[in-house]
């Protein structure tokens, strides 16, 4: 009689832990937006899905660029110039002063077969020359 309700009890408990697991498994999350959120990171949005960079916001089959540009800045207070919305340090120029800025603007627009782009390196500003004005 005791094996027969231990054998009941083992039965018991494993019915249990299958149900519960396939509840698990089977689970759908009750948030539509949810939903889709999830399903967007999973799905292929932008065509190729294969990304073999190093980091996943690395752009595949394109080569870090930059474009060379020029500006006329002033140097503020606290000695530095605003390029593209960025606040970039200078030294050796006096305060108020316009100046003449080249620099490199990074980019990813450039294609190139199997390469990858750092995507952290986008929108960079290198400072190239400053010449009084």
């Amino acid at each position: 009689m005791r094996k027969i309700l231990t054998a009941t009890g083992v039965i018991a408990v494993c019915a249990l832990f299958a149900v519960v697991l396939y509840k698990q498994v089977n689970a759908k999350p009750n948030n539509s937006l949810l939903a889709k959120n999830i399903e967007a990171l999973t799905s292929n949005e932008g065509g190729n899905s294969y990304n073999p960079c190093p980091d996943p916001y690395d752009v595949y089959n394109h080569y870090l660029d930059y474009t060379v540009n020029e500006a006329t800045t002033t140097v503020s207070s606290d000695f530095t110039i605003t390029i593209l919305g960025k606040r970039l340090s200078v030294g050796g120029f006096s305060v108020g002063t316009k100046d003449k800025v080249t620099y490199h603007a990074y980019h990813c627009r450039s294609v190139s077969e199997g390469n990858c782009c750092p995507a952290s390196r986008i929108g960079e500003i290198q400072i190239i020359t400053i010449t009084k004005k």
